[in-house]
Order: structure tokens, then C-alpha cells, then sequence
């Protein structure tokens, strides 16, 4: 066997000859390949969306209310990496702050508690300042304040809406596939 009796399974050459000669070909390739990635990108962020608000379900379902006090507001800087150019490296950090609010409460055994949790970019929390929190009664570390508990479910909601957005996408894609196949096979029939 000789080397030239090898080919490639995929001839550039070759590719690139039809690709020249059918143009729409490679448009409807291209089409193709963008709803393929948006179907699978929607699909599996409507996953990390379902699975990740099952798990904060799971928290406020186990979790006690209670009021606690506000000791202390701090805002921390962390620098959040991005790039402008497409490419996988970072070209730049963008900075964000989150308020981290230290908060005092007594649990249900009574006991007093100290943690912290997180607040959004501009809290309006001050030292002093009594709140409605939720904690979980098996690690009172894990503490989120009351007013946030409709996360989970807001969550839960946009995975259903990109679950049928998905399935919808799905769908059309499945259906201009099988009408472009028959109008290629009446064209040739004709």
C-alpha cells in the first residue's frame, strides 16, 4: 500500500470545490451548527437552572425563619474576568462589589449566632438595622435573607422557559429539516 492509496476521510480540496459551487449549501451548514449550539446551550443551562434551584428549594424547605440584627455592612471588591476579543484568555477585570452583612441571631435552641451573608452591590443595610432572615437549622452558617426566598422559584421558572424554548427550537429545526428534504426530493421527481 502505497501513500498515495491513503486519503483523508475529508479532502480539503474537495470541500472547499463544492463549497464554491453551492454556496447556499454552506449557508444552510452554517444555520444548521448555530441552532445545533443554541438548542444544546439552552438545554443544559435550563439543567444547571433547575438543579441549581432544587438545591435552594431544598434549603427553604428546611429552613426557619427568624429575625436577626445587622452588626456590621462591608463592601467587597472581587475583579471578575473578560474578554473582548472571543478568545478564552482574559483580556480584562471588570469590578463588582457585594455587601457582606454580619448579622447576630438567637437559633432555635436559643443559642446566639453570629454569620454573614451576602447582600447585592448597593445595600441599603445599615449597622442597627433588624431583618427577616432565613438560616438553616442544621448549619447556621448557611443563612439567606427573607427577602431573597422567591430566588429558587424565579429560577425554576426561567428552567421551564428555556426547557420549552429549547424543545420549541427543537422542533422548528426538525421540521425545516424534513421540508427541505421534501422539496429536494420533488425537485428531483420533477
Amino acid at each position: 500500500m502505497s501513500s498515495n492509496d491513503l486519503k483523508t476521510p475529508i479532502d480539503f480540496n474537495v470541500t472547499m470545490e463544492m463549497a464554491m459551487k453551492n454556496p447556499a449549501m454552506v449557508g444552510r451548514g452554517i444555520l444548521f451548527l448555530f441552532v445545533c449550539s443554541l438548542i444544546f446551550m439552552t438545554f443544559f443551562a435550563s439543567i444547571a437552572l433547575y438543579f441549581f434551584s432544587m438545591t435552594e428549594q431544598e434549603f427553604l424547605d428546611n429552613a426557619i425563619e427568624t429575625q436577626a440584627r445587622v452588626t456590621n455592612v462591608k463592601q467587597e471588591r472581587f475583579f471578575e474576568s473578560h474578554s473582548t476579543s472571543g478568545s478564552s484568555s482574559s483580556d480584562g477585570y471588570n469590578v463588582k462589589y457585594v455587601s457582606i452583612i454580619t448579622l447576630n441571631f438567637i437559633d432555635q435552641n436559643g443559642q446566639p449566632f453570629t454569620t454573614k451573608t451576602k447582600d447585592g452591590e448597593m445595600s441599603v443595610l445599615e449597622a442597627g438595622d433588624t431583618v427577616k432572615i432565613l438560616y438553616d437549622p442544621e448549619n447556621n452558617e448557611k443563612v439567606i435573607l427573607s427577602r431573597n426566598k422567591n430566588n429558587a422559584s424565579v429560577m425554576r421558572t426561567i428552567s421551564y422557559i428555556m426547557g420549552v424554548a429549547c424543545f420549541l427550537l427543537f422542533c422548528v429545526a426538525f421540521i425545516l429539516t424534513l421540508f427541505e428534504k421534501h422539496q429536494r426530493v420533488s425537485k428531483k421527481s420533477i
